[in-house]
């Protein structure tokens, strides 16, 4: 009988018919097609939260009397229908914002809306004096520079 490797080949000649040995490895053959693409993994988390965006802070004066526009005002709704109404501006110099100002009423003709220098000091449209908006249904945007005056911006 013939006798058994420890790699479990047969060694032993069978006769002259019997198989020589293995030959050389073939040439690797050609990559095969792409399978299909598989399914989506799961959703990853949430990212973290965006900062705040720019608020615009409206602000609605319907009686008359004095009162100051804060650096955090954008938008003043005005009605002068109670009587007039004098808005004394940011100190100069302090912020760089722009102020809308809008007749609500319509009766800016009637009772007048003042834009006062705060303190006295600086300018506004280049006049070292307070202005009076006197239009019915006036919009006016003053814008401040910085340094020592306050701008109409058209």
């Amino acid at each position: 009988m013939p006798s058994i490797n420890p790699n479990n080949i047969d060694s032993t000649p069978i006769g002259p018919n019997s198989p020589g040995p293995i030959g050389p490895r073939g040439l690797v053959g050609a990559t095969g097609p792409q399978g299909p693409t598989g399914p989506q993994g799961i959703q990853g988390p949430q990212g973290p939260l965006g900062g705040a965006g720019n608020i615009v802070a409206r602000r609605t004066i319907n009686t008359s009397g004095t009162f100051s526009i804060a650096t955090t005002d954008h938008i003043i709704y005005v009605d002068t229908t109670a009587g007039p109404v004098t808005l004394t501006l940011p100190v100069h110099g302090t912020t760089d914002m722009i102020i809308e100002i809008i007749d609500i009423g319509g009766n800016f003709g009637v009772n007048n809306c003042t834009l006062a220098r705060n303190g006295g000091t600086g300018t506004i449209g280049g006049l070292a004096s307070n202005y009076i908006l006197e239009a019915p249904w006036q919009v006016v945007k003053i814008a401040s520079d910085t340094v020592s005056a306050w701008w109409f911006h058209v």
